[in-house]
């Protein structure tokens, strides 16, 4: 019985703990919102941090709210993204840009922009070993 007990504990509390990470993701995804239109609103829109840095060409890593968001502005301000990094490429449809796989080789870019900005210090890491090129974080762009 105590061992039946402690399993249900044990998986309540893992289930808890999930949950708050995602808590925490959301809040942190609904602040970088909130900067973007802040900075938007006072004309520092990311196209013209790219365009400052010479960014011409940039990989998005990520495919979620953010990495849509991100997509779609930039290809509104006339810069190429060049391809998309997702691990689930499989499940978009491909007339949205090119995907590839993290574990694939990368071609080159200006930049690549982690959109996961929860994982980004792991990602940034694990891209510095497969491309020669500034690895930046959307969260600190908008910073």
């Amino acid at each position: 019985m105590d061992t039946i007990k402690s399993d249900f504990e044990n998986d309540y509390e893992l289930k808890i703990e999930k949950q708050k990470r995602l808590i925490e993701r959301d809040n942190r995804i609904m602040s970088l919102y909130e900067r973007w239109v802040v900075n938007f609103s006072r004309g520092e829109d990311i196209i013209k941090f790219l365009k400052d840095n010479k960014f011409q060409s940039i990989a998005v890593y990520g495919y979620g709210t953010l990495g849509r968001a991100l997509i779609e502005v930039v290809k509104n301000g006339g810069l190429c993204v060049d391809y998309i990094i997702e691990a689930n490429n499989l499940k978009y449809n491909s007339s949205i840009g090119r995907f590839v796989a993290p574990e694939s080789e990368l071609s080159q870019v200006d930049a690549v922009i982690v959109t996961a900005i929860n994982d980004y210090y792991e990602i940034a890491k694990r891209l510095k070993e497969k491309i020669k090129c500034p690895i930046l974080s959307l969260e600190d762009i908008m910073s």
